[in-house]
């Protein structure tokens, strides 16, 4: 396969959820897809509105064939707007128990806007969910997720360490030091 340069300039994307009835449109969609063969690598740069905002993004898989393939490739994923700020850099695996490894960036101005922004308003007291940052290195896959060597920041909150989650029992495990 090779693409080559793919652009799609002002488009407008629409995610229906026919279990759910749920729907979801991305417009003012600008990106440019470069694929110059499965063996090489992958790039995705751009940007869309959801929900009013606007979000850029940038993605390179190092080689594609390899996640079609069920293995293994080297990914680097950003995106930024006003409600948030992520970069990885990692591995992403799409074998038998799909997860990716890697380091992680997260920058949020205030949870509660992003939260009414995403999904469901945040009911707590004034003064509280505002600004979260989280750095560190994270791994998942199958039922456990995993920070390593975090750094985290949440409201007037400092903290070092790492977390466990376990999901695969009937009730799931957290575990940690901060």
């Amino acid at each position: 396969v090779n693409l080559g340069e793919v652009r799609i300039e002002n488009g407008t994307i629409t995610y229906a959820d026919a279990r759910t009835g749920g729907r979801e449109t991305f417009s003012n969609v600008d990106l440019e897809i470069l694929l110059p063969s499965l063996d090489r690598s992958m790039r995705v740069e751009g940007g869309l509105d959801w929900k009013e905002e606007r979000i850029d993004l940038a993605l390179d898989v190092v080689l594609p064939r390899a996640l079609l393939d069920g293995t293994s490739s080297d990914v680097a994923v950003a995106l930024s707007g006003r409600p948030l700020t992520l970069d990885f850099k990692g591995r992403l695996d799409s074998g038998q128990e799909a997860g990716f490894a890697g380091d992680l960036g997260l920058a949020v101005p205030s949870l509660r806007e992003l939260a009414a922004w995403a999904a469901e308003p945040i009911d707590a007291p004034d003064g509280t969910f505002g600004r979260f940052e989280l750095a560190g290195k994270v791994a998942a896959a199958g039922t456990r997720a995993e920070i390593s060597d975090a750094t985290v920041l949440f409201d007037d909150i400092r903290a070092r360490g790492g977390f466990t989650v376990e999901t695969g029992g009937d009730v799931p495990n957290l575990r940690g030091a901060l």
